[in-house]
């Protein structure tokens, strides 16, 4: 029977000079022995430390009494129970007041992938912190690390490249008194064997040139080989020739005879591990006869005796045929209940004549090779069968599987129904209703039940508290000369009590006794339609993992240069928790700039126009802006843009489509805080072409293109006869145009550009003016787009060639919307006119 601890003793602190005694009692069969040990090192006897025990039939007792305890005498204390058949132990500190001190630690050598414990023998009392360090980083840096309540660094699947190098374990007691020891670490690479280059079996016919090759893909070296034979060590010999290498040992054999078959062992060791392989040779001697059949003839109804013998490896089956036998199944129909992570394994065999083929079909439909391994196995007398083998089947598995056996002289089939069983999934649908002060009605939906009927449900349920850990990973990171930028998980999943609703962020001016204010976070949740998939548990059995988020805060509005110390705690319906440690972080003497808000507005079918203002305080230092854009569910794309720019022309977009746009700005400090977001939308309607259409067209050379050669011919006839109207037109009325002008009274308030903009305007008649003389209103066409115009103060009809200035208009002209005939129209901007369109 194995030991037992069924006595021991828990963690103790005591003075200086006071007395310890601490106890074990083990039950086992044999009588198990009982060891003491601190910190690992075993404990013998001395003058103070004494060691007694007690033993019976089946059981032991060990009492180790300390009479004077020294401050030495700190560390964590172990019994030990063992006998023929296992091992149990306990563990537990004692504490003797006193300064901190950490005994010589050994150099650890451990092998890769597997876990490294490191232990810190420490004492004295009381202590403030325990750290692990290195490389001068404070462990844990990643998710394969922790350190445990009892001060152990727990590393699981050590890697040489990352976790090999020196350790130190420093603690700090009363009045900041800090110990420290170091450790060497190393990670040693045990062998593996290439599978690839050493199969399970060879088979090879004799007379023949074979080898057997063990070669290590991984492994620290140096290598150790040795190669045994049906389990005796074998070397060179004769046609056998072993050639050895750093990585690799290889058989050569110059000529097979059957008494080389056998099984060939390959092992493979190093300072971390030994490894071995073996592989089956097997010779083929073919069959060959020692009597062969004659013909015979008998008398009607005597007896027939026909000799047939022959020898050969494997050895020969010889078998009598007479007739031609089609396949033909005993069992034409049969179940077949396997468990989930059990191997699935489909035995299909059918009588008849040989050669008989199998073929495999699932719900009537091929089977997946990749997914199935399937084989045919020759069995004795010449009958065969065909295996259909896989590993760990899953639900998809169940199903009716169809084997189908075939020969010259016909065929059969045999079905086989598949019901893979494993636990039933999660309820759905979970749902509390009918809430009173003493009583709540539970509803849910039944779930898959796993090929097998669902016998309960059991349904778990307790008070809703506050939360009872603080938030983890707190990290703050300076972001500006007034900003900081804060991060967390949230607590462990066992001490939220309930769901998280959101948090309170706290902070002060670090080092004082102010309060600390508080901005309050609500939690942030993934929906179901958020296109995040969700993530399923190692076991795969269909229940969603938890998923770890980083919550983002920015507290702004801060001092420069200033240390801060901030805090984060967690709240759901009954309360808020405890609050997280505190983290100091500085601002800056400087900041990066701010980023400029932005305006969009739609060009055509494929662009935008985006315009920003420059902060006035950051004009001097910014260097880039950068406009962030993407669709609302596409990847974001960026354009880096010249400090100097207010304005710039995205292009390249899709039609009908809409667009989230930002701009961040830098300078020589850092990047700004994105601006505000907009969201615009493209002209024209969402193009239905797809991708595949638009890529072949892309690819039809330009000069074939009718898409682009039509536009461009078009446009090549009509712009000299466009030129040409515009000549015309401008000579006539210039000097109607500059009469015009000179009875304009302009107002000398008012400021006008002098670059005057020239406009085409459409009109097919004079039309009606109306103010105190007359009025109409014009429509220019400017970039495909038509505006009006506005007129100040004219009391002739308008016409064509008239000079117009834009500002405080009390009149407009106007046409009928049947424009055929070009005009020429000055079009001159007020600085002032905030109502102009341009």
């Amino acid at each position: 029977m194995s030991p037992t601890l069924e006595e021991t003793f828990g963690s103790v602190t005591v003075k200086r000079g006071e007395a310890v005694s601490l106890r074990c009692r083990a039950r086992g069969s044999p009588t198990p022995e009982i060891s003491w040990a601190i910190d690992g090192d075993f404990l013998y006897p001395s003058q103070r430390l004494r060691i007694t025990a007690e033993r019976s039939a089946s059981d032991v007792q060990s009492v180790l009494n300390i009479s004077d305890a020294r401050l030495e005498d700190s560390g964590e204390y172990s019994c030990v129970a063992r006998n023929d058949i296992a091992t149990d132990a306990h563990s537990a500190r004692v504490d003797v007041e006193g300064a901190p001190f950490v005994r010589p630690l050994r150099n650890v050598t451990v092998v890769s992938g597997t876990l490294l414990t490191l232990r810190c023998p420490y004492g004295g009392y009381p202590l403030e912190s325990l750290v692990w360090r290195k490389a001068g980083m404070v462990l844990p840096v990643n998710y394969r690390q922790s350190v445990d309540n009892r001060g152990r660094l727990l590393v699981q699947q050590a890697l040489k490249f990352a976790d090999e190098g020196e350790y130190t374990c420093a603690i700090t007691g009363r009045s900041q008194l800090v110990a420290s020891g170091s450790t060497y670490v190393s990670v040693v690479v045990a062998p593996t064997i290439d599978e690839h280059f050493f199969p399970n079996v060879v088979k090879v016919e004799e007379g023949s040139r074979s080898r057997l090759m063990c070669s290590v893909s991984k492994g620290d070296p140096p290598l150790r080989f040795r190669w045994l034979k049906n389990g005796l060590r074998i070397s060179s010999h004769g046609e056998r020739v072993i050639e050895t290498t750093d990585d690799s040992s290889i058989i050569k054999i110059g000529r097979v005879r059957f008494a080389d078959h056998g099984e060939y062992t390959c092992f493979v060791s190093n300072d971390a591990a030994s490894v071995n392989r073996s592989v089956e040779l097997v010779v083929h001697v073919s069959p060959r006869w020692k009597i062969e059949p004659q013909n015979t003839s008998a008398v009607l109804t005597s007896t027939v005796i026909m000799h047939c013998s022959a020898d050969g490896h494997p050895p020969p089956v010889l078998t009598w045929k007479k007739g031609e036998i089609p396949p033909k199944f005993k069992e034409k129909h049969r179940r077949l209940v396997v468990k989930k992570g059990e191997n699935l394994q489909v035995h299909c065999q059918a009588v008849g004549d040989p050669p008989t083929t199998y073929f495999w079909e699932k719900n009537q439909k091929p089977i997946d090779t990749e997914r199935y391994h399937i084989k045919t196995v020759e069995g004795s007398g010449g009958k065969s069968y065909s295996l259909l083998d896989m590993q760990e089947p899953t639900r998809d598995e169940s199903g009716v599987y169809s084997c189908k056996a075939k020969n010259e002289h016909g065929e059969d089939t045999s079905h086989i129904q598949v019901i893979v069983q494993e636990p039933p999934d999660p309820p759905i649908g979970v749902q509390v209703t009918n809430c009173t002060s003493r009583s709540a009605t539970v509803q849910w939906q039944t779930p898959y039940n796993g090929n097998s009927p669902i016998t309960r449900y059991m349904l778990n349920y307790k008070l809703l508290n506050a939360p009872s850990g603080a938030p983890l990973s707190l990290t703050v990171h300076t972001t500006g000369s007034q900003s900081l930028k804060v991060s967390w998980k949230a607590p462990k999943k066992e001490q939220q009590h309930g769901t998280i609703l959101g948090y309170r962020v706290g902070y002060r001016v670090a080092h004082t006794d102010d309060s600390f204010q508080f901005k309050q976070v609500e939690v942030r949740r993934v929906s179901s339609h958020s296109g995040v998939p969700p993530v399923r548990n190692e076991e795969g059995d269909g229940r969603e993992a938890e998923q770890e988020y980083v919550e983002t805060t920015y507290l702004t509005n801060l001092h420069r240069l200033t240390k801060y110390g901030v805090v984060v705690q967690a709240y759901n319906a009954a309360g808020t928790g405890p609050a997280s440690d505190e983290v100091i972080a500085t601002t800056l003497e400087s900041a990066p700039p701010t980023s400029p808000s932005i305006k969009a507005l739609p060009l055509s079918n494929s662009s935008l126009l985006v315009q920003w203002e420059k902060e006035k305080k950051d004009d001097y230092s910014v260097t880039e802006y950068v406009l962030h854009y993407g669709t609302e569910l596409g990847e974001w794309n960026k354009v880096s843009l010249n400090s100097s720019k207010q304005s710039f022309v995205l292009d390249g977009l899709k039609c009908g489509t809409t667009y989230r746009l930002y701009m961040t700005a830098s300078n020589s400090i850092g990047t700004g805080e994105p601006g505000a977001e907009v969201i615009v939308r493209t002209n024209g309607a969402v193009s239905t072409q797809s991708p595949t259409a638009i890529k072949d067209q892309s690819a039809v050379p330009f000069h074939l293109n009718a898409s682009m050669v039509a536009p461009l011919a078009v446009c090549a006839i009509l712009m000299p006869i466009a030129v040409l109207l515009v000549h015309i037109y401008f000579k006539r009325h210039r000097s109607r145009r500059n009469r015009a002008i000179e009875q304009e009274s302009p107002d000398p308030s008012k400021q006008y550009f002098q670059d005057a903009v020239i406009l085409s305007v459409f009109n097919q008649k004079e039309p009606a003016m109306k103010n105190s003389v007359a009025s109409s209103t014009y429509y220019a066409s400017m970039s495909n787009k038509t505006m009006p115009l506005a007129i100040k103060n004219h009391r002739k009809p308008c016409r064509a060639g008239t000079t117009l200035a834009c500002g405080a208009m009390n009149t407009h002209c106007a046409n009928d919307g049947a424009a055929t005939v070009p005009r020429i129209l000055r079009f001159v901007p007020s600085i002032k006119a905030h109502n102009c369109q341009t």
